[in-house]
């Protein structure tokens, strides 16, 4: 419910206690300073403060780094204080965080915000916060996407991961030379029995021209035969009607 720091500092001032603000710093009494101060202002229990100019995704990154360090971390097991320290680092990359965040929606928006200290008419705090809002939905869109696509790459990087993909791979090939094999296997047969509906035509052609050979000559034979006939008939007719005399 109170700023404690304000409040220990009106304390201190009251009692009389010579320079107040160096034992009890504000907020505003703070100077901005890189991040690998910060982590040692907060290693040694001093105030740290964010600003909203920093480069705040590179001061996570340190302030990351430094949480996560093993050396720092076995240090920081055996000190009693350890965790209030790590509740003001986290405090700490939070207020980074936040300043982040406001960056990015300012960068969906294409504009800055009004300042943080500024009192806003009701009007105009309306319409800041209907497109803040758009704003947020356009940003939680981009960030969704960017930490799928993250997903997507340490799972390609995952052993596991690369290990099924190689075996479907090879089914994959596999099934594609199956289906190939099915297609040349199909055409083979389509050829085979293309020819043999060749062949089949070839040997009807072949016994329609015999029969029709076969018949010629039948008809010819049965020609020849009834020309003999008819000029044995002949002559004996001529034998029968000659003369007795001759």
């Amino acid at each position: 419910m109170y700023d404690l720091k304000v409040l220990h500092r009106q304390m201190l001032e009251v009692l009389g206690v010579k320079n107040a603000a160096k034992l009890v710093p504000t907020d505003d009494d703070m100077k901005p300073v890189d991040p690998v101060t910060e982590n040692m202002n907060i290693l040694m229990g001093k105030p740290v403060k964010a600003f909203q100019y920093q480069d705040h995704e590179a001061h996570i990154q340190v302030h990351m780094a430094a949480v996560q360090d093993p050396k720092i971390m076995q240090v920081m097991g055996q000190n009693p204080m350890a965790q209030t320290i790590m509740a003001a680092a986290a405090a700490h990359i939070t207020e980074h965080v936040a300043h982040a965040y406001r960056r990015e929606i300012e960068k969906q928006l294409g504009s800055p915000l009004p300042d943080m200290k500024d009192t806003l008419p009701p009007e105009l705090e309306v319409q800041v916060s209907q497109l803040a809002a758009q704003a947020a939905a356009r940003l939680l869109q981009k960030d969704q996407a960017e930490a799928a696509m993250q997903q997507a790459q340490q799972q390609m990087q995952d052993p596991l991961v690369q290990m099924q993909q190689k075996e479907l791979a090879i089914r994959e090939k596999e099934a594609a030379t199956k289906e190939k094999k099915v297609v040349i296997d199909a055409a083979a047969r389509a050829d085979e029995l293309r020819l043999k509906e060749k062949e089949v035509i070839i040997k009807a052609a072949a016994e329609a021209d015999r029969g029709q050979r076969e018949e010629l000559l039948n008809g010819l034979k049965i020609g020849v035969d009834i020309a003999k006939g008819n000029a044995q008939m002949r002559v004996q007719a001529q034998k029968t009607n000659k003369p007795k005399g001759d």
